[in-house]
Parts: structure tokens; sequence; C-alpha cells
């Protein structure tokens, strides 16, 4: 078994990857009194760091209706970006080149 390819090992290591710093910072803590302001200041960096992988993880399940649509999917009564119909010059206006 590849576990390179595995969902599961591919989470594992994304959430790994998002605690560590936290993790750094209460190990750093466990140390002693004379670290505890550098602890502190990991750890809210960690979990500022976790914040946005959440923030941003549930923006994109969001946007995707949790996983219902595909990037670039077109659906009726979406917002589109479509460019504007080019407007006609008027009666009697002159073309000059």
């Amino acid at each position: 078994m590849n576990l390179g390819n595995s969902s599961l090992a591919l989470i594992a290591v994304g959430v790994l990857t998002v605690k560590l710093v936290s993790m750094l910072g209460g190990a750093i803590g466990i140390i002693g009194d004379l670290f505890t302001p550098f602890a502190l200041a990991i750890k809210l960096a960690g979990g500022l760091i976790v914040y946005i992988a959440w923030t941003t993880g549930l923006g994109a399940a969001l946007m995707t209706r949790f996983g219902t649509r595909t990037p670039g999917e077109v659906v009726p009564g979406d917002a589109v970006d479509t460019p504007p119909e080019p407007v006609a010059p008027p009666a009697g206006a002159e073309i000059t080149s």
C-alpha cells in the first residue's frame, strides 16, 4: 500500500502541518518560566494559522456547496463575469479613421 497517495495520509500530514506551530509553542512552554513569553507568542501565531486554515477551508467548502460543484461550473442564477454587449453608435454618427 502506497501511503503517499492515501487520502488519510494526506489529511494527517495537512493537520500536522497546520498544528505544528502550536505544538512547538506548547513544547517550548514546558521548558520553564524563562521561555513562557516566547512560548505564548508562538502559541498565538499557531492559533492564527489554525484560524486562517479553518476559515479558508470552510469558505472553499461553501463555495463548492460541499463538493457538489466543480470549479468553473456555471449554474443558472449565479453571477457570471460576462463582458458587456457592444453599444451601437447613435444614428447619424459619422465614423472617421
